[in-house]
This record gives C-alpha cells, structure tokens and sequence, in this order.
C-alpha cells in the first residue's frame, strides 16, 4: 500500500501509476427513492510516477514552461464496461478542435487520426531532472507546469447533450466530464458544465434548466468528427446539428432532440443543478433508452467491442476508441 505524506488519508494502491488523496465535499442527495447518493470528492495531493510521463515537445517562443506530460499510452488506463467487463482502448487518436473556413462563414474539423506514439533515447527514463515521483499538492502551483487532471482521469466518455431553446433551436455539444451516477430502478446520469466567472452559462444547462430534460447520445468513430464540430462556439440561436451535418431525431418520452443514427440515446428528465465550484454538475433521471440491434449480443447486453465508444484523454486533441473489451471474474 501507498501512503500520502499527509496524515489522515486511506491507503492507495501501491503498484498504480497514480495516487490521488482527497477529502469529502459533499454527499449529494439525488432526490429518488432508495436513498441514492453521489458523493464529490475534492483532490488535495497527486502522486505521479515517472514510467507514465513523457517530455514535451520544444515551447516555441513565449510558450509555457512544461516539465513533462501525462502520457495515456503509457499509462494504458482500463475502462468499466459493467457486469464484470473491462475495455482497453487501441492507441491515442488525435482531433484538434473545429476551425472556422477561410471565408469565416462556417467550421470545419480535421480527420481524426491515429498518433504515431515513437519514444527516443532521449526519453524521460533517462531524465535525471526529474525524480521518480512527482507530486502535486493542489493547492498550490503543478510541478509539470499545467493542471494535469483530465489527463489523469481518463478514458472519460463523452456526453454528447442534445436539448431545445425554448425557441425551439435543436443545441447539442459534448461534454467529457459526464457519467452514470445511478442504476437500478432509477438509473441516472450527470454532466459537469463549466461556468466560466463573469460569462453566461453553458447552452445546454440554460436550455436543460428552463425545458426540464435533454438527450444523450453516444459517441462512435462515425459520428466523431461531427461531435467536434459540434463543440464549435457560435452563437445560441444557432443549431449545432446544422452545422454538423445531423439529423435531430424527436424523442419519444421527453421534449429533446437526438442524433439519428447514433447507436445508443438517452431521454433524460432533470433531476438538479449542483454547484462544485466554478462548474455545475447537472443530473438527470434516465426514462427512456434505444441501442442499435448492431451493438448487441445474442443475450441483448451491449457489446463494447462492437460499439467502440469514442472517449476523451487528456488534452485538446487527443482521443481513444474502446474497443477490446474483456471479461474479468473475480479469483477465489
């Protein structure tokens, strides 16, 4: 077992990469039977371990001074695909975000691509200035010159949240901080919205606020480059699925809109808004749900090998595919 510095911390796993030590923020109430709970944590102390690092690449002039990265091939995180089953993703692919035309007149995104990962002798393992261990307590400056968080917490699926104006303007846009917080009887999802200080709030929580639900939609390699420029910043009387190209398909249970084609959707109801600080964590009650025949198994559970959810990793532009999924029991 790994132990923090600090006092008063549970153990962490000594033979992972990363080791987060944190406090309780809160223990949200979900507001459903069966005394449903999601519980927010605060991040006090990282631990990284130097085999998962790599150097940057040359900052050009005025650019920032970066230690090292977090490097998602190295670290080859695991995804939890449920009942027992867990996901590997193939490589690192790349997407920069959308760009507008020459023109100015509209987006445009590049093709998503696979990174060619190659490391040199002049790799991080024979770094001396870095120990082999690095550590960050979150209070104050990262030692790697940057917050490395979204690239410690990954493969995070992309909520792709689709929801009306109330003008009736179909929105959508994707949001990498999104999970299943409920099952059961009640299943629920929430996504994490960043309230930047002084700025309007995010489309989708203005509109999933005033119409009371919004859609999910999953995220395959065929639909990748219409989510990124679904992400594009234009203004809120514009449709997102206009500009991407897509079909907004009706839902049948609640007033939101979906992608058709997209091999899995969610209706969802509104639940809450929960503040965590400069973000907004907005949930919502599962009501309705479709999967594609295509995705599943002979026993009608979802197969990951045959969705291939696309995921988010740790910088602007890199992605994973999940796609080798295995199926792990328990030893006795």
């Amino acid at each position: 077992a790994a132990t923090s510095k600090n006092s008063g911390y549970p153990p962490a796993v000594d033979s992972s990469p990363i080791h987060m030590y944190c406090h309780l923020v809160d223990m949200i109430d979900l507001g459903v039977g069966g005394g449903k709970t999601m519980v927010l944590l605060g991040i006090d102390e990282v631990v990284m371990k130097k085999e998962i690092l790599t150097l940057p690449p040359p900052a050009g002039d005025g650019g920032r001074s970066i230690l090292a990265l977090v490097d998602a091939a190295k670290m080859k995180p695991l995804a939890a695909m449920g009942h027992g089953k867990y996901a590997t993703m193939s490589g690192v692919h790349l997407l920069l975000r959308p760009s507008q035309t020459q023109d100015k007149n509209g987006w445009e995104s590049d093709p998503f691509v696979l990174k060619d990962v190659k490391y040199d002798d002049d790799d991080i393992t024979t770094t001396s200035s870095i120990p082999d261990t690095v550590e960050w307590i979150t209070s104050e400056p990262s030692p790697l010159g940057f917050n490395p968080l979204k690239a410690i917490v990954i493969p995070r699926p992309i909520g792709w949240i689709s929801t009306y104006h109330p003008a009736t303007v179909p929105h959508i846009a994707p949001y990498s901080f999104y999970i299943d917080v409920a099952r059961g009887d009640t299943p629920m999802v929430a996504f994490s919205a960043f309230r930047p200080a002084g700025n309007s709030l995010k489309d989708a929580q203005l509109d999933v606020e005033e119409t009371k639900c919004f859609g999910v939609s999953t995220v395959t390699q065929d639909l990748v480059e219409a989510m990124n420029l679904s992400s594009a910043p234009i203004e809120r009387g514009e449709s997102e699925f206009e500009l991407a190209g897509l079909v907004a398909q009706a839902g049948t249970h609640v007033r939101a809109p979906l992608v058709q084609g997209a091999k899995v959707q969610l209706e969802c109801e509104y639940v809450k808004t929960v503040d965590a600080g400069g973000f907004s964590v907005i949930i919502g009650k599962v009501v309705s749900s479709r999967v594609a025949k295509s995705v599943l198994t002979k026993d009608g559970a979802v197969d990951g090998n045959k969705l291939k959810p696309v995921t988010r990793l740790g910088y602007t532009d890199e992605y994973a595919v999940i796609d080798q999924c295995v199926e792990v029991s328990p030893s006795v």
